[in-house]
């Protein structure tokens, strides 16, 4: 089976190739989005807004940046829109022109590529396979004054795994002390909780927080993401570092609506909740090597529950060999909904038999 499908894809979501051989989609469990669809509301306002298609978009995206302000009590001035949290990353990056970035792996390919690409030289802390890959109070320890950013999940990806807030703690104080960057990526964070990952009184100029409406609100297809800064003169820099009317005006509409949907974030917080641990139930029976998930997603090392022997059977998982720590055994798979669960438990069951057979 070639791995046009998979090994090949720097991300997950490349359904396209498998569309054109057969004619259908796969069951994608290679990208991390909520299992449940994405809300009427949201469809509505994005629908809505294509009759002001002859108009040029906001570019100061004023009023997803308004409701944004009102959500999170930080002013609007600290705040930068994009399309998608790929291009806030690449944004953040040419913005600070780092000479040191220290990013802990495995983590998300972008950070390193956008940092590398603006100039900077990248060092990597390696968390250990054995503790669940978790981002620990080493880290602080490796930050320096010539460390100029920081940039980590929360969650991590693709982990899943959550960093402790006496950790968080430490390598913030850190990072004050060393007059470093801390950028925090909480695209996952709003499957875990509420509210931010960093209390309102550390929220100085040298946190920059990204978040997208992505994974949590499954629209990967508008492309729509946001950062929250310390301070305003950074916001500006970072709006500044890319083209402009990068964001349609039927995204931030689609934004604004659904920052009002606290019900559905509910919904699907306890969908995953219960969805993940069958998942995990089941990867545990294979024999594979389970990463226990705070996220949407789980991560497990397996030889024989490979992207190819999906593959075979109409479902793409992740392959993780191209994330620095990992290698080809591990991968990463979505969780979905019921439906979609039982036919990737079943054919977990179906590769196993045949293995065994």
């Amino acid at each position: 089976m070639d791995d046009i499908y998979g090994k090949m894809n720097t991300h997950g979501g490349n359904i396209y190739p498998y569309l054109k051989e057969n004619g259908m989609e796969p069951l994608d469990f290679s990208v991390n989005i909520s299992p449940l669809t994405v809300p009427e509301e949201v469809k509505r306002a994005f629908i809505n807004e294509t009759d002001h298609i002859h108009r040029y978009p906001d570019n100061e995206c004023t009023d997803l940046r308004n409701a944004l302000s009102n959500k999170y009590g930080i002013p609007s001035e600290c705040m930068v829109i994009g399309n998608g949290a790929s291009d806030l990353i690449y944004r953040i990056a040419y913005a600070l022109r780092c000479r040191n970035v220290l990013i802990p792996v495995p983590a998300f390919s972008e950070y390193d590529a956008a940092f590398s690409a603006s100039g900077s030289r990248t060092d990597f802390y390696y968390t250990d396979g054995a503790k669940d890959f978790d981002i620990d109070a080493g880290l602080a320890c490796e930050i320096g004054r010539d460390t100029e950013a920081v940039i980590m999940g929360v969650p991590s990806n693709p982990s899943g795994r959550i960093t402790d807030n006496s950790t968080l703690e430490k390598i913030l104080r850190k990072c004050r002390e060393c007059g470093t960057y801390l950028i925090l990526d909480e695209c996952f964070l709003p499957f875990i909780k509420d509210g931010l990952s960093v209390l309102a009184e550390d929220f100085t100029e040298n946190v920059i927080i990204i978040r997208s409406f992505t994974k949590i609100f499954a629209m990967p297809g508008i492309r729509l993401g946001y950062c929250l800064c310390g301070d305003e003169k950074l916001a500006g820099k970072i709006k500044n570092a890319g083209a402009p009317w990068q964001v349609s005006s039927m995204a931030c509409k689609a934004g604004v609506a659904a920052l009002e949907q606290e019900e559905y974030i509910d919904a699907v917080r306890k969908a995953v909740s219960a969805e993940r641990s069958r998942l995990i139930e089941a990867l545990e029976k294979s024999g594979a090597r389970i990463v226990k998930s705070d996220a949407d997603f789980i991560l497990f090392k397996s030889d024989t529950l490979t992207e190819d022997e999906f593959i075979k059977r109409g479902i793409m998982i992740r392959n993780c060999g191209n994330f620095r720590g990992l290698d080809d055994t591990w991968h990463r798979i979505a969780v979905k909904c019921s439906e979609d669960n039982d036919t990737f438990i079943e054919a977990v069951t179906d590769i196993m038999g045949g293995r065994k057979g």
